[in-house]
């Protein structure tokens, strides 16, 4: 199957796939991937999501309706400063802040591509996202919600390491990923452009940070499998058991 018509298919579950929840853009559900086994990626199970820190009330409690378990926030800790995560002390919630970014100098001539971003962080940040997978595949953990700043790059990762550990083909997990893009059109890339125009800075750098074409994930994964012996090859030596990958697939899948 070909991009274009994984694209297609994923687009006629979008209403029941993206969430419009007040105060938010990119909050998406993973669920109802088929996998290569003959298997389908549970709904309700696994949300992918931009940072909630502007969460309405109505919204907060739409999203704790899902039953979720566990939150992963992804942000670095002066993110979540600015940002706070209004779920983080929700009752019978486990909320856990890994930081997941590149590690890179401290001054660059030039802006890396989204590409090379995700490279870095999979190079660097092996032991962080080994630690993610693992927790979603613990007892109990889900429903569980993956999230960052936009909800497209950290959290594109995560969710391409754990849809590729349950068997979701790789043309799947492009699309998904791509759908990004879309969401984060209109309000929040004129927010987004009209805050670093007020800070003074060039706008034109950071619009290309806003893309999700399909083309930059197949670029992580051909870098998975052409340096990482694959997804399950790198989450096998960034510490993740097989057992850990089983019990993931048991609880995201049917």
């Amino acid at each position: 199957m070909g991009t274009t018509e994984t694209v297609d298919t994923i687009i006629e579950n979008e209403d029941r796939r993206h969430l419009a929840l007040d105060g938010t853009y990119n909050v998406r559900d993973i669920g109802g991937y088929a996998t290569t086994d003959g298997r389908t990626t549970r709904w309700r199970t696994l949300i992918r999501a931009d940072s909630p820190h502007r969460l309405a009330p109505g919204a907060q409690q739409e999203l704790l309706d899902l039953g979720l378990r566990t939150i992963i926030d992804l942000r670095r800790p002066a993110e979540i400063a600015q940002y706070p995560n209004l779920l983080a002390a929700a009752p019978g919630l486990r909320y856990l802040q890994i930081s997941l970014d590149r590690v890179a100098p401290d001054e660059q001539a030039t802006f890396p591509t989204l590409p090379e971003i995700y490279r870095a962080i999979l190079d660097t940040a092996a032991t962080q996202l080994g630690t993610i997978i693992a927790t979603l595949a613990a007892p109990d953990a889900l429903p569980g919600l993956v999230h960052c700043q936009v909800g497209k790059d950290r959290t594109g990762i995560v969710i391409a390491l754990a849809l590729g550990a349950v068997g979701v083909p790789a043309e799947t997990i492009i699309a998904d990923y791509a759908l990004s893009e879309a969401q984060l059109a209109g309000e929040f890339l004129s927010r987004f452009e009209q805050s670093i125009l007020a800070s003074g800075a060039d706008w034109e750098p950071y619009r290309h940070l806003l893309t999700s074409p399909a083309p930059f994930m197949r670029d992580v994964l051909t870098y998975l499998d052409e340096q990482h012996s694959g997804i399950i090859g790198y989450l096998r030596a960034a510490g993740v058991r097989d057992e850990q990958i089983a019990a993931l697939r048991d609880a995201l899948t049917e």
